[in-house]
């Protein structure tokens, strides 16, 4: 069980590098694209600013003051203000596609490493089973004794269901559950803590039959013995009836 549970969970820390990898790798991806897109931004913004200096000093060689309040300047202006404010929102849904993947990938590990509890779980309990199974086969064949034997299944039963206790708090502890899945876990605690009681009383009433049974064969035996013992003892009685010397009574 210890070499089954050690590659599992190999397989599943490898899978969860994975999907980590693939989720920095998309990120960066994303940010050379937003690097791309803001230097190509900032260069038209460039080119917008020479445009209003261009008009500055046009204003200058006719003799001008400077004025920006003409249809050409606010255009300008119009379309550096829209210019920069694509900007920020190409940087703002960087942010959010960033934390959303961040969020995903954290959820896909979190899941992950619930499965990972869960098949551990899966392979101690099947073991647990299967202790519990040869152990009763080994009392039918009288191999075992069988009070022993029993109260070593019963400790069997009792590992199993606090193994799958601790294995769903577990779980829960990892993190990043959904509302709904944190409702779904806080119910099979419920149900397995009451599963536990139950066994605890299963178990107390199996004690109780066993004892009132071996109770039952311990008088069962001592009749026995007292009705072979009377029938000994009516065997000896007619032996020595038998044995005595009869009086022949002459007429």
């Amino acid at each position: 069980v210890a070499e089954q549970t050690q590659a599992l969970s190999t397989l599943f820390q490898q899978g969860r590098r994975t999907r980590e990898q693939q989720a920095n790798e998309t990120i960066a991806s994303n940010k050379r694209v937003l690097e791309a897109e803001k230097q190509s931004i900032d260069a038209r913004l460039v080119l917008k600013e020479q445009e209003i200096k261009a008009l500055d000093e046009a204003q200058v060689k006719r003799g001008e003051i400077v004025r920006r309040d003409t249809e050409d300047y606010r255009a300008i202006t119009a379309e550096i203000s829209k210019l920069q404010q694509e900007r920020l929102d190409k940087e703002s849904l960087f942010e959010v596609i960033s934390r959303e993947i961040r969020a995903r990938a954290a959820k896909e590990k979190a899941d992950s490493r619930r499965n990972e509890i869960q098949n551990e779980t899966d392979l101690i309990t099947t073991e647990l089973d299967r202790q519990a199974k040869n152990i009763e086969a080994q009392i039918e064949r009288g191999e075992v004794v069988e009070e022993s034997g029993l109260t070593t299944i019963e400790q069997l039963e009792r590992a199993k269901i606090e193994i799958r206790i601790e294995s769903r708090e577990r779980q829960r502890e990892v993190g990043f559950l959904t509302v709904q899945d944190q409702k779904d876990i806080d119910a099979e605690l419920q149900k397995l803590r009451q599963e536990q009681d139950q066994l605890e009383d299963e178990q107390r009433n199996r004690r109780l039959q066993r004892e009132r049974n071996a109770g039952q064969r311990t008088v069962e035996i001592l009749t026995a013995n007292i009705d072979t013992l009377i029938q000994l003892e009516q065997i000896a009685g007619e032996r020595r009836i038998s044995r005595q010397p009869v009086d022949i009574c002459q007429p």
